[in-house]
């Protein structure tokens, strides 16, 4: 719970963010925030495509898990 609210400020989630986003170029977004009333961070993506939505969202998300 201590370090979600400064996850996205770790370089490695940070690349993970950028990277996916460079991914998704102008075809979607990428919102990851902590949580204010459950111990998680939400990763949420929106794009045209579903499979390059999915695959930002799992890239991101296996980052955070790998540090959490």
């Amino acid at each position: 719970n201590d370090k979600k609210a400064t996850l996205q400020q770790l370089p490695e989630v940070k690349a993970a963010i950028d990277a996916a986003s460079a991914e998704l170029g102008n075809n979607g977004r990428i919102l990851v925030r902590p949580s204010g009333t459950e111990p998680l961070v939400r990763v949420m993506v929106e794009g045209k495509d579903k499979d390059s939505v999915y695959k930002a969202a799992e890239a991101v998300a296996g980052v955070i898990e790998s540090i959490l």
